[in-house]
């Protein structure tokens, strides 16, 4: 069918394929109000930011409908096609684009957003680390927002055994900054937590449809195990003696911290309600660790051992006192009794 009017124009140059795009290669459709000849490359401009080396590679059609093939270039960024009329382009009349004189039929075409860079992932980290409380919500990042991104894309690991993510929610605002909750009971007891995502065959890819090709994971330590304290006690039969020296020894599965031995840590109590905190004398051996023996002393009642002191003392830990490296502190309470039995003179 033919189509003749006063002056041919362009109805439209629309997209053809699907946007945004990754293609290295992408078409417009171009058409116009009337047939036309003439049209080729030169007719055509292009316009693009963050885009090096786009081109226009071929242009295919007849009659009001034509195809402009073009290469994207490298970068991301915005493509667009224009028409730049020169009167080349005429009807079958031989009138040309616009009527007569060149830019009188110029016309601006739809763009493309064109990305070519692949979606990256990263996990926050889990802090503190290590830690003596569960873990309940990790939030991970993507580069830019994403689709196909689900619970079975990550694995979690206690100490290289798989934990299954039962009960676990991914969640997401805006497709880039998704959120893993429910971690708690899965995250409630000692060991070393290794939270994976495997982007293989994942199908996470960004609106362009670049994939996500590389992996991620976040690393992270757990401890509840408190510390352990134990003692020997001598019992006393000498009267005399100015002070009363004792070690407890404290264990952990980690470390115990050093810095919370001091000499609050320890009441010894007696009869007729004695009761009086122990001197930190000393420990070894040096620096954070386990096991760590503490020695401690005391002053009897009177500054000396004698008969008004018999009876039976016991040493006690004392609440939120000695911890270990990630602040489990260890359970107060009595760690044993020493008699003072003294025969009268």
């Amino acid at each position: 069918m033919s189509f003749i009017s006063n002056n041919p124009t362009v109805s439209g140059i629309k997209l053809a394929d699907p946007n945004p795009t990754n293609s290295n290669n992408v078409n417009y459709t171009v058409t116009f109000n009337e047939n036309v000849s003439g049209v080729d490359p030169t007719d055509f401009t292009l316009t693009s930011t963050g885009l090096m080396g786009a081109s226009i590679t071929g242009v295919t059609g007849i009659d009001n409908t034509y195809n402009v093939s073009v290469n994207t270039g490298t970068g991301d960024g915005i493509l667009g096609l224009n028409i730049v009329d020169d009167d080349s382009i005429t009807n079958s009349l031989f009138v040309p684009l616009g009527g007569n004189g060149d830019g009188n039929g110029n016309f601006t075409g739809e763009t493309y957003t064109v990305d070519q860079t692949l979606p990256t992932v990263t996990f926050d980290p889990v802090t503190p680390d290590p830690r003596n409380s569960s873990v309940s919500t990790i939030p991970i990042t993507f580069s830019e927002p994403v689709t196909g991104f689900e619970i079975a894309d990550l694995s979690l690991t206690q100490n290289g055994v798989p934990v299954p993510l039962a009960g676990a929610t991914l969640s997401t605002r805006n497709n880039t900054n998704w959120t893993l909750d429910n971690l708690t009971g899965l995250t409630s007891s000692d060991g070393n937590y290794q939270l994976s995502l495997t982007a293989t065959a994942s199908g996470i890819a960004d609106v362009a449809g670049n994939s996500l090709n590389t992996n991620a994971s976040n690393t992270w330590s757990s401890d509840f195990t408190l510390p352990i304290a134990s003692t020997s006690l001598t019992n006393i039969n000498t009267a005399g003696g100015t002070n009363y020296n004792f070690t407890v020894t404290y264990s952990d599965n980690t470390a115990v911290n050093v810095t919370s031995l001091d000499s609050n840590n320890i009441l010894v109590t007696g009869p007729d309600g004695k009761s009086q905190p122990a001197t930190l004398v000393n420990f070894t051996p040096l620096g954070n660790g386990t096991p760590r023996a503490a020695t401690y002393s005391f002053i009897p009642p009177g500054d000396a051992w004698d008969t008004a002191d018999n009876g039976i003392y016991t040493v006690q830990l004392q609440a939120q006192q000695v911890s270990d490296t990630v602040n489990n502190f260890g359970v107060a309470g009595n760690l044993g009794t020493f008699t003072v039995n003294i025969a009268p003179t």
